[in-house]
């Protein structure tokens, strides 16, 4: 009996956080940490978007707003310390920045889609770097981290 109530317990806090780390999040579920670290660094920032994200085996928060006439994305640790800035890839299907097998990864797992946000990140903790994807298809909009092989990591429906 004790294991099933672990096992039930386990299943729905797991499914409870991916609906979790599926949609933006508000200002108020930011922690307090990570919001003074950020207006530390951006004090005239406008138009705060905020996800929580895992990079790295990390869990992150992915902020997105507009200082001055510049859209920027960085990603803060959940302790409130700086963790890396978002590169935002320009035309994902022809850019030379992304795997080169991720256009096959991403036609195996969704067929045909269309890429409504594209982010690079590198690891500021040694080589390589990490893709965060929104794309859309016929199921809906989903979430994507790819690693720097093209192999997708994490997708999980908006």
């Amino acid at each position: 009996m004790r294991n099933i109530l672990i096992n039930l317990t386990a299943a729905v806090l797991a499914a409870s956080s991916l609906s979790v780390f599926a949609q933006p999040i508000d200002k108020a579920s930011i922690p307090e940490n990570v919001m003074e670290a950020f207006y530390k660094r951006h004090p005239n920032a406008v138009d705060l978007v905020a996800e929580p994200k895992n990079h790295y085996k990390q869990d992150l928060y992915l902020l997105e707003f507009k200082d001055g006439e510049d859209r920027l994305m960085e990603y803060f640790r959940t302790n409130g310390r700086f963790f890396v800035a978002g590169v935002v890839v320009g035309s994902p299907k022809t850019s030379d920045i992304l795997p080169l097998n991720s256009a096959a990864s991403l036609n195996a797992a969704f067929g045909k889609y269309e890429f409504k946000k594209a982010i690079m990140m590198i690891n500021p903790n040694g080589v390589g770097e990490e893709f965060d994807f929104v794309i859309t298809n016929a199921s809906g909009d989903w979430d994507v981290t790819m690693d720097r092989k093209g192999n997708i990591t994490s997708k999980q429906q908006r």
